[in-house]
């Protein structure tokens, strides 16, 4: 399984999750980060991932190891990079992100599967379906507790108050200015 954009939070919570539930699931065999060159030792530090490739080194990945893509990037070129290389060995392709969202690209013509949109509220409402809303609230729970006891090991959170504040605190993570050890609460008042 290979994260694109693996050191955003919602790729780390994945891999955390994939890494807490790897013994009861046994899956996956290898998860992959792929993440900026700046990262890379951030995100092989957290131990989540058991292997941590910058963008540039995608290519050395076994492009005969059977994988899977979970795209948070959203980086046209980088999913475009990942199914050439993959062909048919990419036996699923998820788009779940846009943390590169000045890099978007079309996903058409792409060799290998048809990259597939994950919608959130559409599985939220599946499982609530499956496990009732009480039953699934506590399923989140007791996932959620694990994931935000790790956190605390290494992340810092810093609130920006104010619509001014808020603003910069927007644009410097537009911009990339934020880095991943980085929870940012943003308030208005």
């Amino acid at each position: 399984m290979i994260l694109t954009s693996a050191s955003s939070k919602t790729a780390l919570g994945l891999a955390f999750m994939l890494n807490h539930q790897r013994e009861s699931r046994g899956q996956p065999k290898v998860l992959t980060a792929l993440t900026s060159p700046g990262n890379v030792e951030f995100v092989r530090g957290l131990g989540y991932y058991d292997r941590v490739v910058a963008y540039d080194e995608l290519e050395t990945l076994d492009a005969g190891e059977a994988s899977v893509s979970v795209d948070f990037a959203g980086n046209g070129q980088v999913l475009s990079r990942l199914h050439e290389h993959f062909q048919d060995q990419l036996k699923f392709s998820s788009l779940v992100g846009a943390s590169h969202w000045d890099q978007r690209g079309g996903s058409k013509g792409l060799p290998g599967p048809k990259p597939e949109l994950f919608f959130a509220p559409k599985y939220w409402e599946q499982a609530a379906g499956e496990y009732g809303t009480a039953g699934l609230m506590q399923r989140f729970a007791a996932l959620w507790a694990p994931l935000v006891a790790s956190m605390e090991g290494w992340m810092t959170i810093n609130e920006a108050r104010g619509a001014e504040n808020v603003a910069k605190a927007y644009e410097d993570t537009l911009e990339g200015r934020v880095s991943p050890d980085q929870g940012l609460i943003l308030t208005l008042q």
